[in-house]
């Protein structure tokens, strides 16, 4: 894809291209933190080889042309390209955080209105959304922006707009997304409705695995062999995809720490390090937050379904449901609340007492999908996960 070039060497394009799956920032961007995660990414033709990058937080600037208003546009976990004529924006990755990214131009458009091929993004005060205005170059999306100073970052006197998520751990290689969209649609790509008359179309099913004697090398192959099923991932024209790696290898470790290389192994492959930090420059000054959720809470290894529960009859401290929080093993936890409205309260217990899971499973209800529920949830790294509509048999509470 050929970049839309400036005149400006501070100047440059943030362009959508939804065959990128993980955004990507080119050398004019003011970096604010390294991740401490390689990616190996792999081009449009397999024949270019694979090349090793940074993964880093950066910082855009956006002058709105419309309103005259300076924005900071910050893109977590995006990997650094210095070589590249342009930004690229993955578009997944700023739906997941619950920015809107229509590109549809408006002219294509049925029913045109301010939001039709733009960016709408929450402001970062709560005050409400932001619209950002896409223009079009030829068939290519995208903004205008440029590379702010650090005294101007530093300042604080612009808004700043969260393109995607800095907690929640971006895996583009993951089956989530395309086992959540799966849930919604039958065989016809339709959306799944619960009418008389109409036949069910079963999308997936879930068993359980028998207990098994695997001590021994052949019993545990054999489980194995019928149990678990390995996809890969490849490369395909036009693409650009990333493989994410551990920040010290093996070998590296094995040197460091004087032990075998088969131990080094066994720690880089079960240690999960999160919310590392680091300054990309030395020269300044800056204060990390203390109440990051992924460090202050435990990490459970178990997918957990929640739902609220509603009573008829008022309990004697007030409370008129509870929000229950589960396993498929048999583990459950259950807060009393007044209201709907204090799931969210639920949920910081939980995660307090107990821990974070990887996945939270819940119905299509309101208090648990937006607001305080889910940014506590993308704050803690937990992904989101609905279950089918008129499909409660599926939540294990």
């Amino acid at each position: 894809m050929c970049g839309i070039r400036l005149s400006n060497s501070n100047e440059s394009t943030l362009e959508t291209d939804s065959h990128a799956d993980t955004c990507c920032i080119r050398r004019n961007a003011l970096t604010i933190r390294d991740h401490n995660k390689p990616v190996t990414v792999l081009g449009y033709d397999p024949a270019l080889g694979a090349k090793e990058y940074k993964t880093v937080s950066a910082v855009l600037g956006y002058h709105d042309p419309l309103t005259g208003l300076i924005y900071h546009l910050i893109v977590h976990q995006a990997i650094h390209i210095p070589h590249l004529d342009h930004h690229l924006l993955c578009p997944m990755q700023c739906r997941v955080n619950g920015v809107e990214v229509d590109e549809c131009p408006k002219h294509l458009s049925k029913a045109s209105t301010v939001k039709t091929h733009a960016i709408v993004a929450p402001a970062d005060d709560g005050s409400g959304k932001l619209i950002l205005p896409l223009q079009l170059k030829q068939v290519t999306s995208y903004l205008s922006v440029y590379k702010p100073t650090e005294e101007e970052w530093e300042s604080h006197r612009h808004p700043r707009i969260e393109l995607t998520s800095e907690h929640m751990t971006w895996d583009p290689a993951t089956t989530h997304y395309q086992e959540e969209e799966e849930r919604m649609t039958d065989c016809t790509g339709d959306l799944v409705r619960v009418d008389s008359g109409t036949t069910f179309v079963v999308n997936s099913l879930i068993s359980l695995t028998p207990k098994a004697e695997f001590t021994h090398d052949y019993n545990f192959a054999s489980v194995l062999q019928s149990k678990v099923r390995v996809s890969s991932v490849g490369t395909g024209p036009g693409r650009v995809e990333s493989k994410q790696m551990k920040a010290v290898d093996a070998p590296t470790l094995s040197r460091r720490w004087m032990i075998p290389h088969d131990r080094a192994s066994k720690t880089v492959k079960l240690t999960t390090q999160h919310g590392i930090r680091h300054v990309t420059r030395g020269n300044i000054t800056r204060r990390f937050p203390t109440n990051d959720r992924m460090l202050r809470y435990p990490r459970l290894p178990h997918t957990t379904f929640t739902d609220t529960l509603l009573v008829g009859q008022k309990s004697s401290r007030g409370n008129k449901c509870s929000q229950v929080f589960a396993t498929s093993y048999g583990f459950s936890r259950s807060y009393g609340m007044k209201s709907k409205g204090q799931a969210h309260d639920a949920l910081s217990v939980f995660l307090k007492n107990e821990g974070a899971p990887p996945v939270m499973v819940m119905d299509g209800s309101k208090e648990q999908l937006l607001g305080e529920f889910s940014r506590k949830l993308k704050e803690a790294d937990c992904h989101k996960s609905q279950i089918e509509p008129y499909s409660p048999w599926m939540n294990d509470c």
